[in-house]
């Protein structure tokens, strides 16, 4: 089970490796709202990098629908 103090060491490593990569493009920052559940689900799928995976594997053909 990944616990808070887990979750903040990850986090720390992923900042470290960030500050690394001079090249990389501007990021932003962006909020999402989950409940606990959700937050451990994703972090078992790989966190943020995982998100940033699936975005750029979606299609981009289509507009978004209202």
């Amino acid at each position: 089970m990944i616990t808070e103090d887990d979750e903040f060491e990850r986090i720390e490593r992923e900042i470290e490796q960030r500050k690394k990569k001079v090249d990389d493009d501007l990021m932003v920052v962006y909020s999402l709202r989950l409940t606990k559940s959700q937050r451990v689900k994703l972090l078992q799928l790989g966190g943020p990098k995982w998100i940033r995976e699936q975005i750029d594997k979606a299609k981009h053909d289509k507009a978004p629908q209202s």
